[in-house]
């Protein structure tokens, strides 16, 4: 099969190959949709276990303000649920938070959302963020003063929901501050042997194994996930993630297209293996730390990290979206959805084409505004294009794209947008926003400072 090049007409390159799209409508043919399912701390902290269970269950009533919020955020779950199987979606990837994990109630939480999502769809938990009490700060972006204690919780979490999934995601964009700490970690050693452990164990249990999706493609992040390949971390791997968010306030000029960024991810990966045995050797010294049962899965599996392997992962598009926000630019609302919509046609004719395997579209409905993010956690500075991302707006209306997939799913999008002749508006989804005047950089630290 021929790839597309770079510099091909949009137009042209979907005139010929779209009705072969179109016709094409095997099973993961569509991308699948990000869900990030959040109750507020103090809601859950303020709830007795066995209230909450009841409450998630359904056999209790409200008692007080926090508990009629966590119904409220059990609401916006059950919505979601509904709202994605109408629109035909058959895939979520959603957030399996080792913060809430370590506390009774957030376990509970975490634990129903799990499972209902479950019931309806394939699921891609992504275990990410660090229990700040573990952590060499109390920040859920700090390493973990143990780095085995996360093959702990992997090891915890699949034995309590195993059931729910057959594969499992490790962390999410080791390459933003506002998910791994580089100033307690610059070289990547504790994610690399944190990673590696969790994914041993992982399969172990027979889980496909997905090392988290890095934020963009830029040239500082391929050099760093060529030296985490270069440790051998990758072979604990079948799949390798990758975000490609568009018309952010770092999007500064038209992106790479997706089969470039492919490329040079896998090119990233395809490099000598020529630290593992560090790797091996400090996951031996790590495994002594660890309960007796992840102790020997360790010890047996820590091979993985130097043996041969027959074949390089797969590269998924774990996150891929356009924000429907004016700020910065002085596009209409319309011309907004538009582009939003041609992305979306986008990653489904890349599917349909088998350039990418999976891709998870971010996301399904607006925040409201003032909404605290971890970024505006860590940081003191919130981004309000993050607000802004979903196909439902903050007052429940429709964009575009939210009605197209409602009308007859990701095919009526593809059919819509190659009819309209608006697919080259994929072109256009890098903005060049102007930036805030408080915008620093990607780089989150810097706000810290």
């Amino acid at each position: 099969m021929r790839h597309i090049r770079d510099d091909e007409d949009w137009e042209s390159i979907m005139r010929r190959r779209a009705p072969r799209a179109l016709r094409s409508k095997k099973q993961g043919g569509a991308p699948g949709f990000l869900v990030w399912n959040k109750a507020e701390h103090a809601w859950l902290a303020a709830s007795e276990p066995e209230r909450l269970s009841a409450l998630l269950a359904g056999t209790a009533a409200p008692m007080a303000e926090h508990e009629e919020g966590i119904l409220a955020a059990k609401r916006s779950v059950e919505d979601a649920i509904e709202h994605l199987s109408r629109i035909g979606v058959t895939h979520v990837r959603t957030d399996l938070s080792w913060a809430n994990w370590s506390w009774d109630q957030g376990r509970r939480w975490a634990s129903w959302c799990i499972k209902r999502y479950a019931e309806r769809f394939s699921v891609l938990p992504c275990l990410t963020y660090t229990p700040p009490n573990l952590g060499m700060c109390r920040r859920t972006n700090a390493p973990p003063m143990q780095p085995v204690s996360y093959a702990e919780f992997v090891a915890d979490a699949i034995g309590s929901l195993g059931h729910c999934f057959e594969e499992v995601e490790l962390w999410n964009e080791w390459n933003l501050d506002t998910d791994w700490d580089l100033l307690l970690d610059p070289d990547y050693w504790i994610l690399s042997r944190m990673l590696a452990e969790g994914a041993i164990v992982a399969r172990h249990y027979g889980k496909r194994t997905v090392f988290g999706g890095c934020a963009g493609t830029d040239d500082p992040t391929l050099t760093n996930l060529s030296r985490l390949a270069g440790r051998g971390l990758m072979r604990c791997f079948d799949v390798v993630g990758f975000h490609g968010l568009r018309g952010t306030w770092g999007d500064r000029k038209p992106a790479p297209s997706i089969p470039s960024q492919l490329r040079a991810v896998r090119g990233s990966l395809f490099v000598p293996i020529t630290r593992a045995e560090l790797l091996r050797d400090a996951i031996v010294r790590d495994a002594h730390h660890a309960s007796a049962p992840v102790r020997e899965i360790l010890l047996a599996g820590c091979s993985r990290v130097t043996e041969p392997v027959l074949r390089m992962p797969s590269i998924w598009l774990t996150e891929y979206g356009f924000p429907v926000s004016g700020a910065g630019t002085e596009r209409s609302d319309e011309e907004l959805e538009d582009i939003q919509a041609a992305l979306f046609a986008y990653a489904t004719y890349l599917m349909r084409s088998r350039q990418v395997e999976r891709v998870y579209w971010y996301t399904l409905g607006d925040l409201p505004p003032g909404t605290q993010t971890i970024r505006g956690l860590l940081t003191d500075w919130n981004d309000d294009l993050q607000l802004s991302y979903g196909i439902i707006s903050v007052e429940r209306k429709q964009r575009r794209l939210g009605r197209l997939l409602a009308e007859g799913g990701a095919d009526r999008v593809l059919s819509a947008l190659c009819a309209e002749g608006k697919l080259p508006l994929v072109d256009a989804a890098s903005l060049g926003r102007i930036l805030p005047a408080d915008y620093v950089t990607n780089n989150e630290n810097r706000h810290r400072a």
